[in-house]
């Protein structure tokens, strides 16, 4: 919420470095184990053979994936499968699919899950706690680093969530308060 907050005053900041978007990735995974395996479900990392070093706010980047794959397992069954799926978007980008086989999202809704507080009301959602800012916040931190985030989704087989990003941030305000708007 806190960060929401700030979004809102335009005093997100954003700290890039230097990492390789895979390492991340690996050690998600490791996190998630517990989780996942409580549930029942699994997880499957599909990355490149090689690295993809990235310039870009890599807490801020380990946040949107980790939001894609808790939103992934809060709303699928057990004995499913959560993939993510990590490719070279060209020789300057990134992009990162988060797949699940869960509720999936009525096309209606589609069009407003990056808004900000926005829960689609039906059976699956109303069974989960939630505030309706996790897809808003992956989308603005996706914006903040110049990418985008895209949802397709059939009802009752799951959803895939694209990120694509560059490979370099770029901002003459680096380290500075942001002032950047966001589009709900």
């Amino acid at each position: 919420m806190l960060d929401a907050t700030h979004i809102e005053e335009g005093k997100f900041e954003l700290e890039p470095t230097r990492f390789h978007i895979l390492d991340v990735l690996v050690e998600l995974t490791e996190s998630f184990t517990p989780i996942l395996s409580e549930a029942k479900q699994t997880l499957t990392l599909d990355l490149p053979e090689e690295p993809i070093e990235m310039f870009a706010d890599q807490t801020r980047m380990s946040q949107v994936i980790s939001n894609l794959v808790t939103t992934a397992s809060k709303y699928s069954p057990g004995n499913t499968e959560i993939t993510v799926v990590v490719e070279s978007d060209g020789d300057d980008g990134v992009e990162i699919r988060v797949a699940d086989q869960g509720i999936g999202i009525d096309p209606g809704d589609v069009p407003h899950v990056f808004a900000a507080f926005f829960r689609a009301d039906n059976e699956g959602t109303r069974a989960e706690s939630g505030t309706g800012i996790g897809l808003y916040f992956c989308k603005t931190i996706g914006e903040f680093h110049s990418g985008n985030i895209a949802v397709t989704s059939k009802p009752g087989e799951g959803k895939t969530v694209t990120i694509k990003l560059p490979r370099e941030f770029t901002d003459d305000d680096t380290g500075s308060e942001s002032t950047g708007t966001i589009a709900a």
